[in-house]
């Protein structure tokens, strides 16, 4: 999607367009000056005459009415351009993308015999409604520039792999491998996406996650395994 770049800020365009208006009214009194109506005293001594005023100031009259014209065309460019600022920032406040979830639960996740979408089901942002809870996945609401980040937790002597992917292509690697302790596992990508791409997280075959919401001693917390996603910026 094309936005188009308006570099006039929006009030300075306003501002812009008055101080025309002001210009096109001064114009417009000039002009009117410029006709003289005869007084009662050169009508009696029969000294009205049918020159024009224009003609008796040699081409100030038509220069002021060319100059009326294009104030007038300028006004209407500069409220033209401040409907269209209008318009993209419209379009700009309809594209705010940004998710950030957790995986939730009280233990092990895992593991299974073949690779499972995960499905965060906690949500604690969903601007744009673009992230879908039941399923796990996030379908981009406008082509654009998008970061995505995934932080798992293996608990203790487990092996914990996964996959972030757009559409049906592997992006990142997620993992945390160990033998003596608890792990985490995190990546991050920039992913360039068309409106309607999706992108989620898969568990693969025969790893475990780990995650506990509100455990001790971290009271309050809304557990270790998150899936994040914001839109950089519309294209």
């Amino acid at each position: 999607m094309q936005i188009a770049a308006i570099c006039v800020p929006q009030q300075m365009l306003r501002k812009m367009r008055f101080s025309v208006a002001g210009l096109v009214f001064l114009c417009s009194s000039q002009i009117g000056a410029l006709v003289v109506f005869p007084d009662s005293s050169e009508v009696k001594h029969g000294m009205v005459t049918t020159e024009h005023p224009g003609e008796a100031e040699g081409s100030r009259q038509p220069n002021m009415s060319d100059l009326l014209l294009k104030l007038v065309e300028m006004e209407n460019r500069l409220t033209a351009a401040e409907n269209q600022a209008k318009d993209v920032q419209k379009e700009n406040e309809g594209t705010k993308v940004a998710f950030s979830v957790g995986l939730g639960g009280t233990g092990y996740y895992g593991p299974f015999n073949t690779d499972v979408t995960l499905v965060y089901p906690i949500v604690l942002t969903n601007f744009g409604n673009a992230y879908n809870p039941a399923t796990g996945i996030f379908t981009a609401p406008v082509g654009g520039v998008y970061h995505f980040t995934v932080y798992h937790h293996s608990g203790p002597n487990r092996r914990s792999d996964s996959m972030l992917y757009k559409n049906h292509d592997q992006i990142a690697f997620i993992s945390a491998l160990n033998k003596d302790g608890s792990y985490n596992g995190s990546n991050g990508v920039i992913l360039q996406l068309e409106k309607g791409d999706v992108v989620y997280v898969r568990l693969m075959a025969d790893s475990w996650l780990w995650d506990h919401v509100n455990n001790v001693p971290h009271h309050g917390s809304k557990g270790w395994c998150h899936f994040n996603g914001i839109l950089l910026f519309p294209e």
